[in-house]
Order: C-alpha cells, then sequence, then structure tokens
C-alpha cells in the first residue's frame, strides 16, 4: 500500500521473496535478537545496538529536515485536516482547522483529545509517517504507562516536542497516522485536506460517530476492529440485549463517567456527535 509502517531493521522473512509480519512471531524475532549475546555486549559498554544506533541517524536526519527553510515556510498558514478512525472512517471522524506550526505534542493534547473525545493524559500516543517510516511521539519524561508499548511496535520514538504538523503534513493530500493508546491502538488517519491563508485560531468543523469507550470497554476485543464490529452490530439491532449491555459498559469508561472538564457523566451513544459539547470542549483546553 506503499505506506512504510515502521523504521528500523526488520528480521528476514523465513519464506523467499515474503515479508516479516507484524504478529507475534515478528515480534518474538525482535526480542530473540535484542536478547542475544552481542546486544547483551553493547549493552555491558553501554552502548545502543545497531539498530538503535541507526534509527537516531534517522532521527537526526528527520531533525535536520524538520527544521529546514522549506518547514519554515510550511508553518505560515494554516492546515485543514480530516481526522478518522481507521475501519470506522465513514462512522467516526472530524474536520479540524489548525494552524500549520502547531505542535505536535499539543495537537494530540489541545486538538485531538477534546474534538475526538478522549480522556486528557490518560494513554500515549504516536504518530507515523508513511512517507519514510518516522515515529514521532513522547520520547522524554513520559508518565504513560502504555509506552512500555514502544520497543515492540516501533523500537525507539523521535520526541514530538518542537516537531510541527507542517513537518508531517506538507501538501494537499497527504495522510499520516496517529495511534492513540499504544495497548489497545486506536489507528486514526490524518488526512490534509486543504492548507489556507494563515488563522490563529483552531477550529472544529464538522464531524460524525461518538468516540469509542477508552479502554474498550464493552467491546469483544480491543481497538479499531473491535469497534468497527460493534458498530456494525449496533446498526442491525440496537436494542438488542446484548448491544444494551455494550453501550452500558461503555459509558462506564473514563471518558464517559469522568469527563475531564466536569460535570455529570455522559452517556455512550454510538452514531451521535455533539458538536456544540466537543466545540465548548477544544475551547477549554485552548483558553
Amino acid at each position: 500500500d506503499d505506506r512504510v509502517q515502521k523504521w528500523g531493521i526488520e528480521p528476514p522473512s523465513s519464506q523467499e521473496g515474503g515479508s516479516s509480519g507484524d504478529g507475534l512471531l515478528d515480534f518474538m524475532s525482535r526480542m530473540m535478537m535484542s536478547s542475544s549475546t552481542s546486544s547483551m555486549e553493547y549493552y555491558k559498554h553501554n552502548l545502543e545496538n545497531p539498530e538503535l544506533q541507526f534509527i537516531d541517524s534517522l532521527i537526526e536526519r528527520r531533525s535536520k529536515y524538520n527544521n529546514s527553510d522549506e518547514i519554515t515556510a510550511a508553518m505560515k498558514f494554516t492546515h485543514v485536516v480530516r481526522i478518522e478512525l481507521c475501519e470506522c472512517e465513514k462512522d467516526v471522524w472530524r474536520r479540524v482547522r489548525v494552524p500549520s506550526g502547531i505542535g505536535l505534542s499539543i495537537f494530540h493534547d489541545q486538538v485531538i483529545c477534546p474534538v475526538m473525545g478522549w480522556a486528557r493524559g490518560y494513554h500515549g500516543y504516536a504518530y507515523e509517517d508513511p512517507r519514510d517510516g518516522t515515529v514521532i511521539g513522547p520520547a522524554k519524561n513520559s508518565a504513560y504507562i502504555d509506552t512500555m508499548h514502544v520497543p515492540m511496535h516501533y523500537k525507539k520514538v523521535m520526541d514530538d516536542k518542537g516537531c510541527p504538523l507542517a513537518a508531517l503534513l506538507i501538501k494537499k493530500g497527504d495522510i499520516a497516522y496517529y495511534n492513540y493508546d499504544l495497548g489497545d491502538g486506536w489507528m486514526h488517519r490524518l488526512v490534509l485536506e486543504d492548507i489556507v491563508a494563515e488563522e490563529d485560531s483552531v477550529t472544529l468543523m464538522a464531524g460524525e460517530g461518538a468516540c469509542p469507550p477508552e479502554d474498550s470497554n464493552g467491546l469483544d476485543s480491543k481497538g479499531c476492529g473491535a469497534y468497527a464490529d460493534f458498530l456494525k452490530a449496533y446498526k442491525r439491532n440496537p436494542k438488542k440485549m446484548k448491544m444494551k449491555e455494550a453501550v452500558k459498559e461503555a459509558s462506564r469508561s473514563i471518558n464517559y463517567s469522568k469527563p475531564w472538564a466536569g460535570g455529570p457523566p455522559i452517556s455512550f451513544k454510538p452514531l451521535e456527535f455533539n458538536i456544540r459539547y466537543h466545540r465548548m470542549l477544544l475551547t477549554l483546553m485552548l483558553a
């Protein structure tokens, strides 16, 4: 699909002409490589293993690009970005207008979380650039417990502080990915729909569908695929007892039972999007 999914050095495929997968066998192979005698020698001498040294060189190269004249010029505009939940693209999406120079850490905390409906400061995240496999996220002093999954998924992330949105989405039509909750894996697709004249404000323009429940509460499994299955079943028969129980359990998730902006618990309504409420959250966050 022309998408570079991760950086690093992947173990060779066991099948000629094949590729290494993203599942359990791939993970086990990677862990065996990282725990090999040679890797232990690097650790003993306080050196990173060759793969991490390679990633460090990619980070250095990307950092220079982020600070280039091209990106500095691109930051003087406004991005119109569609944020859509993968596998549920037609059911759960938001459209926002943001300054092109907004930092990716701020974009996560002050834009994506309030417009989507995720709890603030609850889970970790990472941005993925499909052009070259760069992974950008909270690399330093991260308090998110799910950053423990970084070595398994990405090996290492480039720190997102100081990295502007304009360096991730450059021209109209560009696509990047935002992975929220590295344990459950809520993958969002970020699509740059337009670049317009510079504005200082951040605007939630449109959207559809409720935010999934944190921790996949009420779902049969975790993440986007499980939520897509839930929505299909819910549309077929929302009055079915299993659906009622799932909605009730989802309403107990922290992003519905304990809204970070305060106020009473919110009922989880899968097919509804209260744009006025989410605009209020966005305003509070940016105040």
